[in-house]
């Protein structure tokens, strides 16, 4: 994620309880990566523009409700008024618009999609190798093994390590 202020992300918690933070923090993120799959990959995620347009409402709502939050709001927004107006414009009032016809203006308003978006740092994300990985890796690779090898084995008759 980005910076970090007193109190988290979303700046002062002024009481905050802690569940409300971490929310905070998840809808930070999750608004981060969206802000980077429309600015560096738009044209090859029209399913995620095709919810958004669908959803406009609770991002409308979210980024009014959430000052905070408005600066990530900018591209998400600017996204949604945009692909909206063109698919609002291509259907025809007067018959249900079909989920195939909204992705097809989707898909047709992107060819001539060209508007700037406001940059933000690329996100990293970097890995914290657990003390003991093994007890993870070892079940998961044994559980891929198993489910694609036709062995017939029964997973409940088997342990791999004792427990503890």
């Amino acid at each position: 994620g980005g910076g970090e202020e007193a109190g988290g992300p979303m700046g002062d918690t002024g009481g905050v309880s802690e569940k409300a933070r971490v929310y905070g923090e998840l809808l930070k993120t999750c608004l981060e990566v969206i802000n980077s799959i429309l600015t560096y990959a738009l044209p090859r995620n029209l399913n995620l523009i095709y919810a958004l347009v669908h959803r406009k409402d609770a991002f409308v709502r979210g980024g009014a409700c959430h000052p905070p939050l408005s600066g990530l709001m900018e591209n998400v927004s600017t996204v949604i008024h945009f692909f909206s107006k063109r698919v609002d414009k291509g259907l025809n009032p007067n018959d249900p618009a079909s989920p195939e016809s909204v992705m097809q203006q989707i898909k047709d308003a992107s060819l001539s999609w060209g508007a700037h978006l406001r940059m933000f740092p690329e996100l990293r994300f970097s890995y914290q190798q657990d003390d003991r990985p093994e007890d993870f890796f070892v079940p998961y690779v044994w559980g891929i093994v198993l489910s694609h090898s036709g062995l017939a084995w029964n997973p409940q008759k088997s342990t791999l390590f004792a427990p503890r």
